[in-house]
Formats: structure tokens, C-alpha cells, sequence
């Protein structure tokens, strides 16, 4: 409750405070999206099957930013401006709002087992990759498109370049929920991984439309499978699954 409440006054505040407050308060709405993905990890790491649940969860959440990223483009923004974003967010954190008192009160304990409470060392190296894997994949993706403009790409084909690589995302997610219980965490991150390094050396390479679509295609495809799989990631190298929460 106070995550999403945290998430829904910094969405309210983006829209009315002056610029040079902005900055501070998106970092409040971060805190509270941090809270709320905790959450999400410590319940998959007490599941079963968390590579399946990830992925569907991932499938599920590529699916509404793509219809809700339309939404804004081809309605919302030019008929209310660029805020319109934020005030469609603040009618989703109402909505999940309403959603909390359904959810479960406490999750169930770890078992730790004789290492105690310490994360082993190949738990920290495996939480290091992890978080490596995403600031990269982030890093690249936020920029992407700036990136693409200085390759001399008009920023209107980077927009529909983009727009169409979420829905490769869709893709992936889905065929990460088929080959959940074929693929280790560490086949899938290191083979993922190899494949997004290959995609952008191509772009750095230069190039044209073409190349840029596909090396585009092939990075969303590659960053959305490979963390389907970073909770199995985690809970093969630490079996307790501290790691993973």
C-alpha cells in the first residue's frame, strides 16, 4: 500500500511541479516501483516454477506498455500533451490500489538451511551478473533511440522502430513460458547475453534502416528472454534462494 501510494503522488506531483523538482520526485517513484518489484521477486522466489511466472508476468507487462505506448502516441499526447502519460498512471495505481486488499499477508519462510542467513559467494557473483545484465540492457535500450538519430536515423522511423521491437518483446516473453523448464538460468543469460553483444556491434558498426530494425529486434528479443530466467539464475547458484530475495 505504501509503494503504490508512494508511485501515486509522485505521478500526481510529476504533473504540477515546476522542472527543476522533476527529477527528485521520478527518484520517489522509483523507490516505490523498487518496493513493488521486491515484492514480485520474493514471491516468485518462494514459487515453484518463478522461471514460467516471470516470464508470463514479463509477457503480460510487454503487452500493456505496448497497447498503453499507442494509446499515448496515437491519442493521448496529441490531444492532452505530454503529461497525459502520467495522469494514465495515476488511474492504474488507483486500480491497483483496490487490488491490495486481496493480496496475501505475509509470504512464507525461506528455507535457509545450515549456510544461515549469508548469501554464498557464488550467490553474490550470480546477483552481480544479474544486475549487470540489466544497467546493460538498460543503458542501451532508454538511449536507444537518441542513439539511432545520431547513426542518421529521422527520429520519427526510431519511434516505429522501437514501438516495433516491443512487440518482439511479446515474443519473447512467450517462447521464454515454452522453454522454461528446458533452459537453465545460465544457458539462457549467457546464450541471451552473447546474442544482444552481437546486435550491438552491429549497430556500432553504423548502417542503415535495415540493420538498425534488425539489430533492434534482436536486442529486445535477447533483454526481455534472458532475466525471464534470472531468479533460476539465482537459485542455482544459491539453493536457500537469499540470493534471489
Amino acid at each position: 500500500m505504501l509503494a503504490i501510494l508512494t508511485v501515486l503522488l509522485a505521478n500526481m506531483l510529476t504533473i504540477t511541479m515546476a522542472p527543476h523538482g522533476i527529477v527528485a520526485i521520478r527518484a520517489a517513484s522509483g523507490l516505490g516501483n523498487g518496493m513493488l518489484i521486491w515484492l514480485l521477486v520474493n514471491l516468485l522466489a518462494r514459487s515453484q516454477a518463478p522461471t514460467r511466472l516471470l516470464a508470463i508476468f514479463v509477457t503480460a507487462n510487454t503487452s500493456l506498455v505496448f497497447i498503453l505506448s499507442m494509446a499515448l502516441t496515437t491519442y493521448a499526447i496529441p490531444q492532452f500533451g505530454a503529461m497525459a502519460g502520467y495522469g494514465l498512471l495515476m488511474v492504474l495505481d488507483v486500480l491497483l490500489l483496490l487490488i491490495v486488499p486481496f493480496l496475501p499477508r505475509e509470504f512464507a519462510a525461506l528455507q535457509v538451511g545450515e549456510a544461515g542467513r549469508r548469501v554464498p559467494p557464488t550467490g553474490v557473483l550470480a546477483l552481480g551478473a544479474v544486475m549487470l545484465h540489466l544497467t546493460g540492457a538498460m543503458a542501451f535500450w532508454v538511449y536507444s533511440i537518441q542513439i539511432g538519430i545520431q547513426s542518421g536515423i529521422p527520429a520519427a522511423t526510431m519511434q516505429i522502430i522501437v514501438g516495433a521491437a516491443t512487440g518482439v518483446q511479446i515474443v519473447a516473453g512467450l517462447l521464454a513460458i515454452a522453454l522454461a523448464s528446458k533452459l537453465t538460468g545460465v544457458q539462457a543469460v549467457l546464450g541471451t547475453v552473447a546474442i544482444a553483444l552481437i546486435s550491438l556491434g552491429a549497430t556500432a558498426a553504423g548502417g542503415g534502416v535495415a540493420l538498425w530494425s534488425l539489430s533492434l529486434f534482436v536486442f529486445a528479443f535477447s533483454w526481455t528472454f534472458g532475466p525471464a530466467f534470472h531468479i533460476a539464475l539465482l537459485i542455482q547458484a544459491d539453493p536457500s534462494r537469499r540470493a534471489a530475495v
